[in-house]
Order: structure tokens, then C-alpha cells, then sequence
């Protein structure tokens, strides 16, 4: 059981047709930024909207992985009581905040 396997996790998830997570909600779990890197391997091509709220394992380095690799069907983030992510996060990524994804 890995515990950085995103789709062990519980939340709040919703699938498209084809398969693919379309949103997910992992607020409050122990996800880590190796949990962000199985997410973007598995939800790249589809991930519309990720809630990660009061996530304290998640770093810049991982949150920021995840947003480099979704395509651009990526368009909400909810980030909220994770006093870890920082401006370093949002100021070295373009499509956060501009026409692309938007945080909350």
C-alpha cells in the first residue's frame, strides 16, 4: 500500500468517460509531493480541478510539478491552509492567476 499513490487516497473524486480523474478533492490527506508526481502521471491528459486544502506534506516543488505537467483543460486550483506553498509557487508559474488556472 503506497501511501503516495494518489488514487489510494481518500477524497472526492470525479472521472470523465474515458477514464481520466476530471476533479479531485484530497484536502486534509497526507499527500506528499511524490503523491503530485503520481498524479500527474496519471491525470495529466485530464485533470480539470484539484482541492488540496490543509495539505501539509505538499511543497512548491511538488504542487508546482503537477501544474507544469496538467494540460491546459486545468482550470481550478483550491489551495487553503497550507502555509507551506508560497509566492515562490504562484510567481513561477504563468498559468496560475492569468487565463489559465485560478487559485481560491
Amino acid at each position: 500500500n503506497d501511501p503516495t499513490d494518489v488514487s489510494r487516497q481518500s477524497g472526492v473524486e470525479e472521472y470523465s468517460s474515458k477514464g481520466g480523474i476530471i476533479s479531485l478533492n484530497i484536502s486534509g490527506s497526507r499527500v506528499t509531493d511524490k503523491s503530485m508526481e503520481h498524479l500527474a502521471a496519471k491525470a495529466a491528459t485530464s485533470l480539470k480541478e484539484l482541492e488540496i486544502n490543509f495539505c501539509c506534506y505538499i511543497s512548491d516543488k511538488g504542487l508546482g510539478y503537477l501544474v507544469s505537467k496538467v494540460g491546459r483543460q486545468f482550470s481550478k486550483l483550491n489551495v487553503w491552509g497550507c502555509a507551506q506553498i508560497t509566492d515562490e509557487f504562484l510567481d513561477g508559474h504563468e498559468s496560475v492567476n492569468q487565463d489559465g488556472v485560478s487559485t481560491l
